[in-house]
């Protein structure tokens, strides 16, 4: 006859093979189900996106040319495989510049690869994305490769470890813990988020500088241009800059606005003043219309003073100042309400770089083909000081525009 504990044990032992067999049949259907998902949904998918992203590019590559291909992969324009929202962004980048899309596509295929990268980033997003691709992939694969390591990822933290029962019981699977079990895999199985560190901001855009001339550095972008008011809202915040208001006619009843005449050449200083004033709108705008128009008008005014008298005074030309009104004694009506500068001669760190009157002339025109507008080239030129009384260099400046 059997013994009763015998038996027992018979059975608990029976017990415990079916108990481990349906732990098996639990683990070994999590893993079928999850490298499912990832072998025949998530992993094509995630090579179709970056097969899209590809194919994009290389629309834009051949409407816009590599460079702006480029700009564009590296601001992530391309993640959702969409051509027509890669225009979009792709226009609305450059629209935010005062350039035209081919004068954006030609400043950014003469930039150095340092400036660009500077400028745009280095880290292309389709590149990205193939790494964090070929990253997953490795990752996947280790974890199917180690049976230790997928054990500990399906058996619940609460499992018995040590001892006996975490001996008999340890690496058991219950059915109540499935759902969180396959949560587990999952979770070491998904994609991890792209990042990107070396994303310039879009606005910085308009902090690069580069070598605009051999007198000076100036900056390579402008934004695009933004409403800074009427004309009379104009006139009103330049009133009390540079003589501006001597010009401006009021209504002697309500103080309304009602002309400006202006004398000698300040009609030309004031167009390159709103000139620059527009310039630098964009950097004064709320980006809800609102312009703040006292800081903009004074941020003009330096800035049309550091490009003309300051240039034509530190680089230029030696005892460089405004010839006052008895200076201009036997000028006619129109030079004497001029403006007008005289110095003493070129400084010699300017005659030792241009040797030739035609050099001198050549750099001093090159440089103004950098200032932003016809009108700030002629004020420019008009700022031009006479040589020891002798006009004729500065009106051969004032020629070469006209």
């Amino acid at each position: 006859m059997v013994s009763p504990l015998i038996s027992a044990l018979l059975g608990a032992g029976e017990q415990y093979m079916a108990d481990e067999d349906a732990s098996d049949k639990l683990k070994g259907d999590i893993i079928d189900a999850a490298s499912k998902k990832y072998f025949d949904v998530e992993l094509p998918n995630q090579k179709a996106v970056i097969n899209r992203m590809k194919e994009v590019k290389d629309t834009i590559s051949n409407q816009y040319g590599d460079k702006i291909a480029d700009i564009g992969d590296n601001f992530g324009f391309y993640d959702d495989g969409n051509i027509d929202n890669a225009r979009k962004r792709i226009e609305d980048f450059i629209g935010a510049t005062a350039d035209t899309t081919q004068t954006f596509r030609k400043k950014v295929e003469a930039m150095s690869p340092e400036d660009f990268a500077s400028a745009f980033g280095k880290t292309s997003m389709i590149g990205a994305r193939e790494q964090s691709l070929e990253d997953r992939e490795t990752r996947v694969n280790s974890i199917f490769s180690d049976r230790s390591n997928m054990r500990d990822l399906l058996v619940s933290p609460d499992a018995p470890k040590g001892g006996i029962r975490g001996a008999l019981f340890g690496r058991r699977l219950q059915p109540q813990d499935t759902i969180a079990a396959r949560g587990r895999l999952e979770s070491q199985l998904e994609d991890r988020p792209v990042r990107v560190e070396d994303r310039p901001d879009a606005k910085s855009l308009f902090d690069i500088r580069a070598e605009t001339s051999d007198l000076t550095t100036g900056f390579l972008f402008q934004p695009a241009p933004v409403d800074i008011g009427s004309e009379n809202e104009i006139l009103a915040a330049v009133e009390s800059y540079r003589g501006f208001g001597e010009n401006i006619q009021r209504d002697p009843q309500t103080g309304v606005i009602t002309g400006m005449t202006f004398a000698g050449n300040k009609a030309v200083e004031y167009n390159a003043f709103k000139q620059v004033m527009t310039d630098l709108g964009p950097s004064y705008d709320d980006e809800r219309g609102n312009v703040a128009m006292t800081a903009l008008v004074e941020a003009a005014d330096q800035k049309l003073k550091a490009q003309t008298q300051t240039v034509i005074g530190d680089l230029i030309f030696d005892g460089y100042k405004v010839l006052a009104i008895d200076e201009k004694a036997g000028a006619k009506t129109i030079e004497r309400a001029d403006t007008t500068y005289t110095s003493t001669g070129f400084k010699k760190e300017f005659t030792d770089k241009y040797t030739t009157l035609e050099e001198q002339q050549v750099a001093i025109i090159e440089y103004m083909g950098t200032l932003g507008s016809k009108s700030e080239q002629l004020y420019f030129a008009q700022s031009l000081p006479s040589i020891n009384g002798d006009s004729s260099f500065r009106q051969s400046i004032i020629n070469s525009i006209k």
